[in-house]
């Protein structure tokens, strides 16, 4: 166990392993200054950032980050917690990262890492799997990623093919190319894309914006299982290609000539296709 503060440029912190009891962890270090770094083994290690350009490599480590400050965190189970103004990139599997202001930006790396924010920039690299909650994020992610989104007002650009992206929230727009999109909890948003497979459930509101004509669309709990691509959709009677026997989604696709109508069957609502004025 050892307490230790870094100021200046450039120095590094090394974690100690106990001479009494041969056990490492339990290390207290401050990052000040710029540049800064620490190493720690064990676990319950206690880091904090007051500076930037820091860099923290340990697991199962609580790390507290001030106003401001900026700092790479490399391993695995940490938890994060984050001010306002900060600049955080994760490396590992299991970190958990939340912030109490905004103006934040995080980078994740890595298998089922999570950010809780409002009004931040996250970035996820390619391969990796994450969650982002929280109010008006702007997150861009890579190829072959595992996104989901919780929360209300987040947009999220995906820059490669074969990512899966999942919306719990209201008001959530997702640029994709050759991905897939699913909102799930009476969500709403839009998708912006080609090649894209876009699955909506009850209640949910999806515009498709752009290039969609080689998306497919298809209601989760559609009595029918009913699949189709906008193109398709465009020639077939509503009454027979979208009932859901349910209260269904209202889907909106923009740039075709096919404004659609509502279907009721068994008394139900079932879903919408129109052309969005």
């Amino acid at each position: 166990m050892c307490t230790a503060t870094l100021n200046g440029t450039g120095g590094t912190v090394q974690g100690v392993v106990s001479r009494d009891s041969g056990q490492s962890g339990s290390d207290t270090v401050t990052l000040a200054g710029t540049g800064n770094s620490t190493n720690l083994i064990g676990s319950n290690n206690i880091v904090t950032v007051t500076g930037t350009g820091a860099t923290a490599n340990a697991s199962f480590t609580a790390v507290t980050l001030a106003d401001g400050a900026g700092a790479t965190v490399v391993g695995d189970g940490n938890s994060v917690a984050g001010g306002a103004g900060d600049s955080l990139t994760v490396t590992g599997t299991g970190n958990l990262a939340m912030f109490a202001g905004t103006g934040d930006s995080v980078g994740l790396t890595g298998a089922s890492n999570e950010a809780k924010l409002a009004g931040g920039a996250v970035s996820v690299a390619d391969g990796s799997s994450a969650v982002v909650a929280g109010t008006g994020n702007s997150v861009t992610a890579g190829a072959g990623d595992s996104l989901e989104l919780w929360g209300d007002s987040d947009s999220a650009t995906v820059t490669g093919a074969g990512t899966d992206v999942r919306v719990s929230g209201r008001g959530t727009g997702v640029a994709i190319d050759q991905g897939s999109v699913t909102f799930v909890g009476m969500s709403s948003g839009g998708v912006t894309g080609q090649s894209d497979s876009i699955v909506a459930g009850d209640g949910d509101t999806v515009n498709l914006t752009g290039a969609v004509s080689d998306s497919a669309v298809e209601t989760a709990n559609g009595a029918c299982g009913v699949r189709a691509t906008p193109k398709q959709v465009r020639s077939m009677p509503a009454r027979r290609a979208l009932t859901t026997g349910k209260r269904g989604s209202e889907i909106a696709l923009r740039n075709k000539a096919w404004k659609g109508r509502q279907c009721v069957e068994a008394g139900y609502a079932s879903t919408v296709l129109r052309r969005a004025a």
